[in-house]
Formats: structure tokens, C-alpha cells, sequence
């Protein structure tokens, strides 16, 4: 943490535990406990594909620069194999995962769940406001305060 937000950072090492995995971090890197996002990423060299894991959890500081991380669980796997057949199935199949998300956080918040055509937000937002959605191409939205 830097001024009380999260930062990036490098481990040194890791290992993995029963629970988790210890780290090392950089020289000059205060261990600090709380919560903590673990991401394992690879890639070629030209991007065109990448393997993703991200972990959620919380880190108990030892000594100066070791952290011990139990994870709690795992985030959705945003990976695009090397196969183009396997990445286009992959992406679009997210889709389904996603639109489960939105239901359950919705629900969460006690919100609709907003619905979308072409570019623009068919309801409204609760306390009234409508946030504008501009669409840019072929419905694809981005938006607008």
C-alpha cells in the first residue's frame, strides 16, 4: 500500500503453501498484511495469446520483504489460448460467466440489471438518473457521464 491505496507489485520469489503461496518482494518493499490480488500471467512475445490466473486473498506480513497469502478464491479466467479457434470460443463464451456476474451484483446492490440495445440503456438508473451511453461501431457502448 502507498498512501493507502494498492499498488503493483513484483515478487522477488514465491513458493507455493497449503494455503496459499509465500512471496518475496522487491528490496525497499514493506510487507504489509490485508487483503491482496495474486496475478500469475505469460504471453508470447507478439501478444497474440496469454494465460491469466488472478487469486484473491489475504497476505500476513513476516519480517521485511516475505508475505504469507491464504487464498480466499479465484477470479474468472480471462485467458486467450494459442489456438485462434480455442481464443474466439474462449472470449465469446465469457458471455454466459459474465452475465451471471451482473445478476448476482445486481441483486447484491438491490439495482436492476441494466439492459442495453445499440448502444444506448433502455432504464434508468435508480434515484432517477440515466447515465448517457454513447455508442461507437457496431453497438459496442462506451460511456458517458
Amino acid at each position: 500500500m502507498a498512501d493507502g491505496r494498492p499498488v503493483t507489485v513484483p515478487a522477488r520469489a514465491f513458493s507455493r503453501t497449503t494455503t496459499g503461496y509465500e512471496l518475496r518482494l522487491p528490496a525497499g518493499m514493506a510487507a504489509v498484511p490485508g487483503p491482496v490480488c495474486l496475478t500469475f500471467h505469460r504471453h508470447d512475445p507478439g501478444m497474440r495469446w496469454q494465460e491469466n490466473v488472478v487469486l484473491l486473498g489475504t497476505a500476513t506480513a513476516h519480517g521485511g520483504d516475505r508475505l504469507t497469502v491464504a487464498i480466499d478464491r479465484a477470479l474468472p479466467d480471462w485467458s486467450l489460448p494459442e489456438d485462434r479457434r480455442l481464443r474466439t470460443r474462449s472470449f465469446l463464451g465469457h458471455g454466459k460467466q459474465l452475465r451471471r456476474r451482473l445478476r448476482a451484483e445486481a441483486a447484491r446492490r438491490a439495482q436492476p440489471v441494466p439492459k442495453f440495445a445499440r448502444g444506448r440503456i433502455i432504464h434508468s438508473a435508480p434515484g432517477g438518473r440515466s447515465p448517457r451511453i454513447r455508442g461507437r461501431g457496431r453497438g459496442r457502448p462506451t460511456l458517458g457521464c
